[in-house]
């Protein structure tokens, strides 16, 4: 599932990776009002739904992790948090 809360690492965080569908936002929308202020990991992130996209821009959530080609990182950057 490519939306998901991961509290392995202690901290929950949701994590968002492969490719992104529509319908994928109202699970987003759920943890996000269920855990405010979480962190979200991108790091597996390959192509990422405008409707996510929109949800992400905001909830304006700290992004704990970004994918590596920067793609993401320029369309959400300024309207995230980068957490520290």
């Amino acid at each position: 599932m490519p939306v998901n809360l991961d509290r392995s690492g202690g901290a929950a965080v949701i994590c968002i990776s492969g490719v992104t569908q529509p319908d994928e936002a109202d699970e987003l929308l759920a943890l996000l009002r269920a855990h405010p202020g979480v962190a979200i990991d991108l790091s597996g992130l390959e192509h990422l739904h405008t409707a996510l996209v929109q949800m992400l821009r905001a909830a304006k959530a700290p992004v704990a992790a970004w994918p590596e080609d920067g793609f993401w990182k320029r369309c959400l950057d300024g309207t995230t948090q980068e957490e520290h």
